[in-house]
């Protein structure tokens, strides 16, 4: 092998490009390996090509720049080589780049080049990796310019080596530039101080090779302005492990520390808040509500002393307190009248209803009187707040603190968050104590309706079905208690009349009118009827619709029994009345027939006779004496007629024998020729028994007289027993036959007057009249008569029946 194929294998295997330039026919050779850099076999491009026909190859700009540096290259005699970077296009549309370094060979006579050659090497790979190094360097200057943390650089000697955009802005520096080289003491914004710390922490890093993370520092910014940052830095550590600098990064936290501050301040209105609302839910008494309170805004709010006072009159109470410094609260009294000496700033709230701040005990006048003692208790602020009930300060509750200024937005909002909270408490409470009262009312009032004697019930609008009924409706209906009335309606008591009168008057006028009063009869399970006055009320549900009618009422039914008995008894004596008026014209009729017939008759011959006499009296003296008898007999007989017509108005015998005397003359009197056994059982033998009330003697005649007259005509009795005693206050009196009887409630008093005549003449007396009658089995009368006034004998004994 010859060198010439040696070097032609060389450069095969080396993948340089080889090329060469006749300036005089401006056409170029070039090798496989070139054609093979741009993407094309050997056969596919000419060994041998025009120059023209490499400038396709490459791109217009990069071949300008080519063509100018072979120029360039040709004028300077003295450059021993032509070096130059091209991008080419590769066949599939890359681009490629080539470094072209190359050397001319050959001159004319005249100096002037004629032939050049040179190598192409494919850098593209190169290039590529510092267009990436490139893209990647000026991506990191980016992100450290446009990042909120300020990022520097330093060397061994705390000499500034570089810093990003927020770095500059921060410290007061025009551009990237201005601080490099300097020290921390050359720049403007720093203070000794802060440049001396600064200082001190780089050559401790430097020095121990530690990284110090994330600790926060006060600077002044440029504009004069301290704020927090954060702050890092990093030792730099070479491949050998030599240190060489460090990197420093902070961020401004000023507000995140605000933040974190707030967050604290949150967490512990949210922990005091929360506690509380925990004794909101489970409040027992006000001592307690007040105790705990104390407690929550010092153990669980860190504040020195919390107390609560509570206005009585005109002076403030103590009333719960809780802190470190309660000593504080010996010997003090508070007042809300200014002209006070005690008149503070408890005492300034309660009186003007709003809030009073003292942040500096010793420069505050409020509250010197109390300085003293507060600075023995290291206390160096007060916050007052007014308790509102209603509107109107009721108290107040006051917190203390040992540092100044410490009442600023955040901590006076908490505080007026507990004292909203305690307002509500104590309105609670107020609530609870209602609340039970009310209760005890509910239950006092449910237990009047459950058991009172009137009955009260619910039912619903649309099925008339029971909700509630009370013990006495229940009963009244014959409900079990353990039934379940929801099951019943109302108009399973409720007759066919009943049930339509509901439907066709009570509900139309419920809708009506809302409310309704009437009478309804109830059937109960056994059968009885019940009449009730009831008022009922119809209510409505959210939607306004009937939902529910309740109802309250008495049972009249013993009133309307008594009603129908009154209108009974009022027709009886409407009958009675006209009965005795018909009685005593007839009476009157027979009496003036009697004085007519009888009387009239026999004074007739009575002046005739004497007449007669006055004309004979010198005559016959057996035809006068007979005369005379006949005159006599026609007066006795008039005089006999008279006492028959008095005794038939009055029986002038009560006054001559007295009741039992003309009782005894009467029965047996009118049983004479009667096959009647007449038994007479009293004790009572005096004339006059009733000297004060004769009316109750003739009283006593005629209700035997009536009773007896009925045994007569109606009874057919064949013994009849008359008793008659006082005793116990009582007249009583008997009149028990042995007759045909009858049944009481039978008997029409509007065709038979003398039941209603009896209890007429015993109303006067405030009498009862008792009657016990069957068929065939005989009648019993027995009469009660009261004695007012011990009018007759009261205490007189005797058998009662």
């Amino acid at each position: 092998m010859n060198q010439e194929e040696l070097i032609n294998i060389i450069q095969i295997q080396s993948l340089i490009g080889f090329w060469e330039w006749n300036f005089k026919t401006n056409k170029v050779k070039i090798s496989k390996n070139t054609k093979t850099i741009l993407g094309y076999t050997d056969d596919e491009l000419p060994d041998e090509v025009d120059y023209l026909f490499i400038e396709n190859f490459i791109y217009t700009k990069d071949g300008e720049n080519s063509l100018e540096a072979v120029n360039n290259y040709k004028k300077q005699h003295e450059t021993s080589q032509y070096n130059a970077v091209v991008k080419y296009r590769h066949k599939n549309g890359s681009a490629v780049w080539l470094m072209s370094r190359g050397e001319i060979v050959e001159w004319d006579d005249h100096g002037e080049p004629l032939r050049m050659i040179g190598s192409h090497v494919d850098i593209t790979e190169q290039k590529e990796q510092e267009a990436a190094a490139l893209k990647s360097k000026e991506l990191l200057s980016t992100i450290l310019n446009n990042i909120p943390q300020a990022v520097f650089w330093k060397d061994t000697d705390s000499v500034y080596r570089g810093y990003n955009k927020t770095f500059a802005e921060m410290k007061g520096l025009q551009n990237l530039f201005e601080g490099i080289g300097k020290t921390v003491y050359e720049l403007p914004v720093y203070s000794k101080a802060d440049s001396d710390s600064a200082t001190k922490d780089d050559r401790e890093i430097i020095h121990d090779g530690i990284a110090k993370l994330k600790y926060v520092e006060n600077y002044q910014t440029c504009n004069n302005k301290r704020i927090q940052v954060e702050t890092s830095k990093v030792p730099l550590i070479d491949d050998k492990g030599n240190i060489f600098g460090l990197l420093g990064i902070f961020n401004d936290v000023t507000r995140q520390e605000e933040d974190r501050k707030n967050l604290l301040h949150s967490n512990k209105i949210y922990h005091i808040l929360s506690h509380i609302n925990k004794l909101l839910n489970n409040l027992t008494t006000q001592q307690q509500f007040f105790d705990d309170i104390c407690k929550t805004i010092t153990e669980t709010g860190g504040f020195k002393l919390a107390w609560i006072g509570m206005l009585e009159d005109t002076t403030v109470k103590f009333s719960a307190y809780s802190g470190s410094s309660a000593e504080y609260l010996k010997g003090i009294s508070v007042s809300i009248y200014p002209d006070s000496k005690s008149y503070g700033p408890t005492g300034r709230c309660i009186h003007q209803s709003k809030v009073y701040i003292c942040n500096d005990f010793m420069k505050d006048d409020v509250v010197e009187p109390w300085r003293e003692n507060a600075v023995r208790n290291n206390i160096k602020s007060s916050a007052a707040f007014p308790i509102l009930l209603k509107g109107k300060a009721a108290g107040a509750i006051t917190v203390y603190e040992g540092v100044e200024n410490y009442f600023q937005e955040n901590e006076i909002e908490l505080i007026q968050e507990v004292v909203n909270t305690i307002g509500l408490g104590i309105e609670k409470l107020e609530q609870k104590k209602e609340k039970k009262q009310a209760d005890i009312q509910i239950k006092r009032l449910a237990d009047i309706i459950e058991y009172s004697n009137s009955i009260a019930g619910i039912l619903n609008f649309n099925d008339k079905k029971l909700v509630y009924i009370n013990n006495a409706f229940r009963e009244m209906l014959g409900i079990q208690n353990e039934e379940d009335i929801t099951q019943l309606s109302v108009y399973d008591f409720k007759n066919l009349s009943g049930r339509d009168y509901v439907e066709n008057n009570t509900i139309p006028n419920l809708i009506q009118k809302q409310s309704w009063v009437t009478e309804s009869e109830y059937v109960g399970r056994t059968g009885n009827r019940f009449i009730l006055l009831q008022h009922s009320m119809i209510h409505y549900n959210e939607q306004g619709e009937p939902e529910f009618i309740s109802t309250t009422g008495v049972d009249i039914t013993e009133l309307k029994n008594k009603e129908n008995e009154l209108r009974k008894y009022a027709d009886e004596l409407k009958s009675l009345s006209n009965h005795l008026f018909t009685i005593r014209e007839e009476e009157r009729q027979i009496i003036a027939k009697e004085i007519h017939e009888d009387l009239g008759q026999n004074l007739t011959a009575l002046r005739l006779g004497l007449s007669w006499l006055s004309t004979h009296a010198d005559g016959d003296k057996s035809s006068v004496k007979q005369k005379f008898e006949e005159v006599k007999n026609i007066a006795s007989e008039s005089v006999a007629t008279a006492r028959r017509l008095y005794n038939s108005i009055y029986p002038q015998m009560l006054d001559d024998v007295g009741v039992v005397g003309a009782i005894k003359w009467h029965s047996t009197s009118y049983t004479h020729n009667r096959n009647i056994k007449v038994e007479i059982e009293t004790d009572l033998e005096e004339v006059s028994l009733f000297p004060n009330n004769p009316n109750l003697s003739l009283t006593l005649f005629r209700l035997y007289t009536e009773c007896f007259s009925n045994i007569l005509w109606h009874a057919s009795a064949t013994s009849v027993t008359i008793a008659l005693d006082i005793k116990d206050g009582y007249v009583n009196m008997m009149v028990k036959d042995n007759g045909r009887g009858f049944l009481v409630d039978k008997v029409d008093t509007l065709l038979h007057h003398g039941i209603t005549s009896m209890r007429e003449r015993l109303a006067a007396f405030e009498g009862t009249l008792k009657i016990e009658s069957e068929p065939e089995k005989g009648t019993a009368i027995y009469i009660y008569i009261p004695l007012h006034n011990n009018i007759g004998n009261a205490d007189n004994e005797g058998n009662t029946f």
